[in-house]
């Protein structure tokens, strides 16, 4: 009868241990899945944005070292305008000041239908140097700052339609989980479709900050992204569109050679290369009235 009861005992305390230990794995398997992942710059971003394909970097190396061949280029003989559009949050959700993804997809669509050429920066600065461009409909698209949606959607759908964009970065907002880290932004520029230039360090308005702190927003932006990508970072846009005489000479002054501003009308050279013109799309609207923005240039 001892026996017996000691069995039971060894039973009810062995089942008791399983049970234990079932209800201790499963708590550390949801606390892993309730916190973030670390990111490969070693900050805590969002899980769903760890990147773990090894980029090869001699594919972007090769990348920034070509020019854009313009041997069939179209010449003009009036100065060349076109439309740079100004694109920032675009998402799969309504959210204020944003663009919702199905609306972009349309704007694309019909830049493709349209036969719109994509420009790079290097073929921008090309066609304004030059007064030629690569096909007789053009068009550069750019998106400010670096969300991450911009990987998440907007570049399969580039990817998709073998169209060209320029991401203006803040380098110091990486590992933010609404942003971009520079392994996204690498792989995006080794497959193609995707250059980067500059949106200053952090995205201050730079009228509002000393002349040092200015200065380093735009040179330490530059120098980062020129060492982190291999690259000679030439384009700036300018946060909250605030700039004045002394912030475009020192953005001359420290290697860029192209501005962006969110002043409506089409890019022109006779605007000056350093306060280029925009039009901001950061709301859905529908392809008629998207169509009637670009038209106007042609």
């Amino acid at each position: 009868m001892r026996k017996k009861i000691i069995t039971v005992l060894l039973a009810i305390i062995f089942i008791e241990l399983i049970i234990l230990s079932v209800t201790m794995l499963t708590k550390n398997n949801h606390n892993q899945k309730s916190h973030p992942q670390l990111h490969k710059n070693e900050v805590l971003v969002d899980s769903s944005q760890l990147n773990v394909n090894k980029i090869d970097e001699s594919e972007i190396i090769k990348r920034n070292k070509q020019t854009p061949d313009t041997s069939s280029w179209i010449k003009s003989e009036d100065p060349i305008e076109f439309p740079i559009i100004a694109y920032s949050h675009v998402e799969n959700h309504e959210m204020e000041n944003s663009l919702h993804i199905d609306y972009f997809k349309q704007q694309l669509e019909w830049l493709e239908k349209n036969n719109y050429y994509t420009l790079t920066p290097q073929e921008a600065m090309e066609v304004f140097t030059s007064n030629k461009k690569p096909a007789e409909k053009i068009v550069w698209l750019t998106f400010d700052d670096g969300y991450y949606s911009q990987y998440k959607l907007v570049y399969p759908l580039l990817q998709q339609l073998n169209m060209q964009a320029t991401i203006n970065y803040l380098p110091n907002i990486s590992g933010s989980i609404a942003f971009l880290n520079i392994y996204d932004i690498q792989e995006m520029m080794t497959n193609g479709e995707i250059s980067i230039g500059s949106g200053t360090l952090n995205g201050n308005s730079l009228l509002d900050l000393d002349v040092t702190t200015r200065t380093r927003e735009l040179k330490d932006s530059k120098q980062t992204l020129d060492q982190l990508l291999h690259q000679d970072t030439t384009v700036v846009a300018y946060p909250n569109n605030d700039y004045n005489d002394e912030i475009l000479a020192l953005a001359k002054d420290v290697g860029y050679t192209i501005g962006l501003t969110t002043n409506a009308g089409l890019a022109s050279k006779s605007d000056g290369l350093l306060t280029l013109d925009r039009i901001q799309i950061n709301e859905n609207i529908s392809t008629d009235k998207f169509a009637k923005l670009i038209e106007e240039t042609y």
